[in-house]
């Protein structure tokens, strides 16, 4: 798969279940924060991703791919998961 496919895979993944989420506890699309949240949080970076790709596709690709190995790098990411699930009322 190309570097731009894996890119927006896994943005469009993680869009889509935060979305899913936030849209259906607040029951309507005409939710304004969470569209606001969702520029932020995924739009921003994506942006951000996309100029890596094409200034610097070694550094997004080796990104793209890294795996922690550090405990205490795997519990900072588990809790600020739990901190994005816990701001949306998950």
């Amino acid at each position: 798969m190309s570097l731009r496919g894996q890119l927006i895979r896994r943005f469009g993944g993680g869009l889509v279940v935060i979305a899913a989420a936030m849209f259906l506890l607040a029951g309507s699309l005409r939710f304004w924060q969470g569209w606001c949240f969702l520029i932020l949080a995924w739009g921003l970076p994506f942006l951000f991703a996309l100029w890596a790709a094409k200034q610097d596709p070694q550094l997004l690709e080796r990104r793209l791919r890294i795996k922690e190995k550090s405990l205490q790098q795997m519990v900072f990411n588990l809790l600020g998961t739990g901190i994005l699930f816990s701001t949306i009322g998950l």
